[in-house]
C-alpha cells in the first residue's frame, strides 16, 4: 500500500482513480485502488486481507447525546460562525432528526462551549 497518511491521499485530489483487480474475475488474487494520473497504487488488498480498522469507531457525544461524526462537525462549524439556526436546519436535513431533537443537540453543544445567542426569532 502506497498511501499511509491523509496528506498522501489528499495529494491525489482531482486525479483519475480506478478500482482494479488482478487475476481473473472469478479468481482475483489482488484488488487495488490506483491513481491512473500518477500510476500509483493507493491501496491494495489480497483475499482474506483487511485494512487496519479500529475495533471501536470514534464516538461523538454532545450533552450526553450520541451523534454521528457528520452531525458533530456540522454543529461545530456552524457554531464557530455563531450560526445556531443554520446548524439546527442542517442537522435536521442531514440526519432526519426532528426539529426538537436537532435543536436539543445544538443547544447542548452551545451550553458545553459557553456560547450565547441573541434570539431574533424562533427556529
Amino acid at each position: 500500500m502506497s498511501v499511509h497518511t491523509f496528506d498522501e491521499l489528499l495529494s491525489h485530489t482531482g486525479h483519475k482513480i480506478e478500482c482494479v483487480y488482478y487475476g481473473t474475475e472469478h479468481q482475483a488474487v489482488n484488488a487495488a485502488i490506483e491513481c491512473v494520473t500518477c500510476g500509483q497504487v493507493l491501496i491494495d488488498l489480497s483475499p482474506g486481507q483487511t485494512m487496519g480498522v479500529d475495533d471501536e469507531p470514534e464516538k461523538f457525544s454532545i450533552g450526553g447525546l450520541d451523534v454521528s461524526e457528520t452531525v458533530y462537525v456540522m454543529v461545530k462549524e456552524f457554531s464557530r460562525q455563531r450560526q445556531k439556526i443554520q446548524a439546527v436546519k442542517a442537522i435536521r436535513e442531514h440526519s432526519g432528526l426532528s426539529l426538537v431533537e436537532s435543536k436539543a443537540i445544538v443547544d447542548a453543544y452551545w451550553k458545553e462551549k459557553g456560547f450565547t445567542y441573541e434570539n431574533k426569532g424562533e427556529v
